[in-house]
């Protein structure tokens, strides 16, 4: 990349505006964007990063992965890349703080789902954490050691949450609404999708 395309590539996009979405295209575009301006020794926003990478790959004792292996989730890949104790590589960082700039500039209007997935879609490993948190609440408080059926225990714990104006399930849980519910919770927990 030339001086001349790198100076049109980097004019469309500001990154301190939100410029920049959860795609692999932005992730690789500011890949390029950051070798092209350390090699032309332009845009010092983007060249420091590319430097610090290049010391870090050159100096580090730690885990470093290849630039390329960012999947087509740009989140789901630096929250693996985290969670494994590896260094996210800078285009992928730059990426995703874009996108809780663009939730900051909106003021907290945005939904930042949104921000991240664009609208109508969702981060397809998000999880209802109340309801699974009630789902094992359920198991380990009332259904373990129980002589009852299930059906009775259901009953009377939500029975117990409605009195207790907790009732995180939904306005109306019926009994086999929550019990398929329940299930499906124990299913995805042998599955290990939690």
């Amino acid at each position: 990349m030339d001086i001349d395309e790198l100076t049109e590539l980097v004019k469309g996009k500001v990154f301190f505006e939100g410029a920049y979405k959860n795609t692999l295209e932005d992730v690789e575009e500011v890949r390029e964007i950051l070798k092209a301006s350390y090699k032309h020794n332009e845009f010092p926003y983007y060249s420091e990063f590319e430097h610090s990478w290049n010391m870090l790959r050159e100096n580090s004792s730690h885990n470093i992965i290849e630039r390329e292996q960012v999947e087509s989730n740009p989140l789901n890949s630096f929250l693996y890349l985290i969670e494994s104790g590896l260094y996210p590589p800078p285009e992928l960082l730059i990426v995703i703080a874009s996108c809780f700039r663009a939730h900051m500039i909106s003021g907290g209007k945005t939904n930042l789902s949104e921000d991240f997935f664009g609208k109508d879609k969702q981060f397809d490993h998000c999880m209802n954490v109340s309801k699974i948190t009630k789902y094992m609440d359920f198991e380990l408080k009332w259904v373990i050691d129980k002589k009852e059926s299930l059906q009775a225990v259901a009953e009377r714990y939500l029975l117990e949450y409605s009195e207790k104006d907790n009732n995180s399930f939904g306005e109306n849980t019926d009994v086999e609404s929550f019990l398929r519910g329940y299930r499906r919770w124990k299913e995805d927990l042998k599955k290990q999708k939690y």
